[in-house]
């Protein structure tokens, strides 16, 4: 998003607009200070000083570290287009809660682009202004998380689990998780967050608190609702290791005492003009490898449902399998993508659809597998190819998908047992 852009709501932003106005025309300090200012809908800086330190709410936040979340939309059926942006305050600056690779890297998050300490842009285009502001809110959430409890995002799924017996290592129903580690202790804990029932409690709680009591761990789930789509009907559980993995009452305390995640329905945003923000460079720079197969394949609901049943069962037992599993993560998030896109004006479908890719079969850690049931899930693998290549012609986006499941299943064939 450019420079002049944002209505800046703060001290904090008026300052960061003037440095920009001040790089970009080359203009004295004092005077871009009032250029920003003006723009924030000041006579000048000492007026929006004044105006804005009288305010108790904006006396809070000054001090605190406000980050713009940019996202474009562009709504094909409807033949409307815009860039949504929120903003959060947080307690600590981006650099200090965790470095930027670092941040990138988590899951769901390799499509944000960080311009600088307090301006982040969605690469990628979001389908509807819904959709745009979804996404701001669930990444505003998961900074606000970061900053509560200085955890770091990581893919250390096996460092997580302990050597535990072989019937132990799935925990049953797990949906949207995450490790997270903590840089002080070196310790791990895993962020689930899967849709509960009107009692908040999740679809196999009973079989979840059984599998911790038997295998030494403690589920915990805060009053603070969560980062993925907390409005929608999901909660944060906290799993961590009794004895080895981060003692939960410390990130519990920390999480309550945040506010309570902004949702689309209490969004309070800016609406802005299409393709204003950095991430449109970015896209023009990206290779086009996530549009549609020619347009012209259509897969039937029954057939992505096959695929993401196939995907789930190799991921219960080789999450931790580096290559496998983001080769298939990939791969999850392009099917899931082209579902919706091919479904989404069926009101029925599209209830299908829901989390289709995202449900998993619960996780198992083992550093080995029998060669049968290596040589199972190549199979699965192939069965999705074949899938795959009924339903979509060949082509070049087509062809990215297979060879990510021809790189899934080099990896497997190549594991020692």
């Amino acid at each position: 998003m450019s420079g002049n852009s944002l209505r800046p709501t703060t001290i904090v932003g008026i300052k960061s607009l003037a440095k920009s106005f001040k790089r970009s025309q080359s203009i004295p300090h004092s005077q871009a200070l009032d250029l920003a200012a003006n723009h924030a809908g000041f006579q000048n800086f000492r007026h929006a000083r004044n105006k804005l330190l009288a305010d108790p709410v904006q006396k809070a936040v000054q001090g605190n570290y406000p980050i713009s979340i940019s996202v474009d939309w562009r709504d094909r059926g409807t033949r409307q287009f815009g860039s949504e942006t929120l903003t959060v305050v947080l307690t600590a600056p981006l650099d200090s809660i965790a470095p930027i690779a670092k941040f990138n890297s988590a899951i769901g998050l390799y499509d944000w682009y960080a311009e600088s300490l307090n301006r982040i842009y969605k690469v990628s285009i979001a389908d509807k202004q819904e959709s745009a502001r979804q996404k701001a809110c669930e990444l505003a959430a998961r900074l606000q998380f970061m900053a509560a409890t200085k955890l770091l995002p990581s893919t250390g799924y096996a460092r997580f689990l302990p050597a535990l017996n072989k019937g132990d290592r799935v925990i049953p129903g797990l949906d949207h998780y995450s490790p997270w580690y903590d840089r002080t202790t070196k310790r791990y804990l895993l962020i689930d967050e899967p849709y509960v029932d009107s009692a908040g409690q999740s679809r196999d709680q009973s079989a979840r608190d059984l599998w911790a009591e038997n295998s030494g761990f403690e589920i915990i789930k805060p009053e603070w609702p969560g980062m993925y789509n907390p409005g929608g009907g999901t909660r944060i559980f906290l799993i961590s290791n009794t004895k080895k993995g981060i003692p939960l009452s410390g990130i519990v305390s920390a999480l309550d005492k945040l506010p309570s995640p902004i949702s689309v329905d209490t969004w309070n945003g800016v609406s802005g003009p299409y393709s204003q923000s950095q991430g449109l460079s970015l896209r023009r720079s990206r290779k086009k490898d996530h549009s549609m197969p020619a347009r012209i394949g259509k897969m039937p609901i029954t057939a992505h449902a096959k695929i993401a049943e196939l995907l789930a069962s190799v991921n219960s037992e080789t999450s931790h399998r580096y290559v496998v599993y983001s080769r298939l993560l990939t791969l999850k998030e392009q099917l899931d993508n082209w579902a919706y896109t091919e479904h989404r004006t069926s009101e029925e479908a599209s209830s299908k659809l829901l989390s289709l890719y995202h449900n998993q079969y619960g996780l198992t850690v083992t550093r080995s597998l029998p060669e049968k049931r290596r040589q199972k899930h190549v199979e699965s693998l192939l069965k999705v190819k074949a899938i795959l290549a009924k339903h979509y012609p060949d082509c070049e986006p087509l062809r990215k998908q297979m060879k990510l499941l021809d790189a899934a299943i080099k990896s497997l064939q190549i594991w020692t047992s």
